[in-house]
C-alpha cells in the first residue's frame, strides 16, 4: 500500500500482480474493506464521505482504478460504495 500512485495523481494504491498467475486485475470485492480499513485507522483523512481511488493491476499490464467512498457519522462507518468502469474481454457458454 502506498499513498503515491504510479499511473496518475491518486490518493491510494493497493494490490499486487504476477505475470505467472491468472488473476483479476481489479478486485472490487476487496476494495470496500480496504476503504473501511484506511478510514478507520486514519490512513486517509476521515470526512463525512472519504473518497479513495485504488490502483490495481499495474504489474500485470492491466491498470485498473476503483473508486471507493466511505461514509462516516459520529466516528462510525455508515456506508461503503465502490465503482469504476469495465471493459468487455470475452464471453462463453457452459452446457450442462
Amino acid at each position: 500500500m502506498s499513498r503515491e500512485a504510479e499511473e496518475s495523481p491518486r490518493p491510494a494504491k493497493a494490490g499486487h500482480g504476477s505475470t505467472l498467475v491468472s488473476e483479476d486485475p481489479a478486485t472490487g470485492a476487496a476494495s470496500g474493506p480496504l476503504g473501511c480499513y484506511l478510514v478507520r485507522h486514519d490512513v486517509v483523512v476521515r470526512e463525512n464521505v472519504s473518497k479513495i481511488v485504488s490502483e490495481q493491476g499495474i504489474e500485470m499490464g492491466r491498470t485498473s482504478f476503483i473508486s471507493i467512498s466511505v461514509e462516516s457519522a459520529n466516528d462510525e462507518i455508515s456506508a461503503v460504495k465502490i465503482g469504476g468502469q469495465c471493459q468487455f474481454v470475452g464471453e462463453g457458454f457452459i452446457e450442462v
